[in-house]
């Protein structure tokens, strides 16, 4: 009798105000395979994507969506890892010391420090919060997601109705980075920028420890991005006087997107970094043949969540 093995395919969704984006991907002996992604694109107003109001406008619209990636996908689905938008969650980061061990206490100190800044009572939060190598340094930077318990769940609710289980909910954010760690870096102090198709998020790391985080709306004119990088790092400088971003990273997407000798000529202090996706993972040669874009960056926060699963 033979005694066939076959990977356990891991799913993940990113959701952003236009469109859905589902992947399926396996962990082999060599690493991550990618062997299923589609997108599909949502008609005009079905979210209106907020941290403080209700984002789903058009409940049936969704579901269609939801259901054409899913019917890209291989077998019988049940769990899978949410993105959620930038958009519907509060992003923030918040410094403690000696806490390394006490999760509760982190969250009560959160909670207590945003009870008078939410637009809605703290009881109704649903705060979540990150931290890299919490062990390597006294003092820990937290990247803290705080969401509307009551927008959350109607995500959940929607996503529900196809009977599939959102077993991990996390912003893009979030899962966008967890997947180009992957293949990061991070020693010394090393800068990584996610670009969205709105936003973008720029992480500056020491020895693998976060110590800083901004996101901020993308501006339409190159020049404008240019601009508010400068003022982000700036930012650090001035929060961290005396450090030197000594590297910045950024995925193959963003390169395709903006020069790199033009965008950057003005960072000769920093080592330029690119990550190849496909170094993380790798394309399975079905979807090599097929129509569509065998680019896996604008995938990168769908297989982040997809790869939470494995943890």
């Amino acid at each position: 009798m033979f005694n066939l093995k076959f990977a356990k395919p891991y799913t993940g969704l990113d959701i952003d105000s236009s469109s859905l984006r589902m992947v399926q991907i396996v962990k082999e002996k060599r690493g991550w395979r990618l062997i299923n992604r589609h997108t599909a694109q949502l008609p005009p107003e079905t979210l209106e994507c907020s941290y403080k109001d209700e984002n789903i406008m058009a409940p049936h619209a969704f579901l269609v969506a939801l259901q054409e990636t899913l019917s890209a996908m291989s077998g019988r689905v049940e769990s899978i890892g949410v993105s959620l938008p930038i958009e519907s969650l509060k992003l923030t980061t918040y410094k403690f010391e000696g806490l390394h061990d006490a999760k509760g206490k982190v969250k009560e100190l959160i909670a207590w420090k945003e009870r008078e800044t939410l637009p809605y009572p703290v009881e109704k939060a649903k705060i979540s919060f990150y931290s890299f190598y919490p062990d390597s340094m006294e003092e820990v930077v937290y990247l803290t997601a705080i969401g509307f318990i009551d927008i959350i769940r109607d995500y959940e609710l929607n996503i529900k109705q196809l009977k599939l289980n959102p077993k991990i909910i996390r912003p893009a954010v979030i899962n966008q980075i967890n997947f180009y760690m992957q293949n990061l870096d991070s020693t010394g102090i090393t800068a990584f920028l996610g670009l969205f198709k709105q936003h973008f998020s720029f992480f500056v790391f020491h020895d693998k420890q976060l110590i800083f985080y901004r996101g901020k709306r993308k501006p339409v004119s190159y020049i404008h991005f240019i601009q508010e990088i400068d003022m982000t790092i700036e930012l650090f400088q001035r929060e961290y006087p005396g450090k030197s971003i000594e590297r910045l990273a950024l995925g193959n997407q963003l390169a395709s997107i903006y020069s790199l000798d033009a965008e950057f000529e003005n960072y000769a202090e920093m080592e330029i970094l690119l990550i190849d996706e496909n170094s993380i993972i790798t394309l399975d040669e079905a979807l090599e043949t097929d129509d569509e874009d065998t680019a896996i960056g604008p995938y990168a926060s769908a297989i982040g969540a997809a790869m939470s699963l494995a943890d």
